[in-house]
């Protein structure tokens, strides 16, 4: 157990910093709404895009 939570928290330490530079990225494209850049449901929705590409 201690071993899968220790991969665990490397992984999501790794994709927070990946998320970040994704977000980054959208912003510098001009993709992100700024009207919209605090709302909940539309971070978890690219997070989840984000995710769904780091996996693939």
């Amino acid at each position: 157990i201690n071993d899968t939570m220790t991969v665990l928290r490397r992984q999501r330490g790794d994709f927070e910093s990946f998320y970040a530079k994704f977000e980054e990225k959208c912003q510098l494209l001009g993709l992100t709404d700024p009207s919209t850049r605090n709302v909940q449901p539309i971070k978890e929705h690219r997070r989840e895009l984000f995710h769904n590409i780091y996996e693939d």
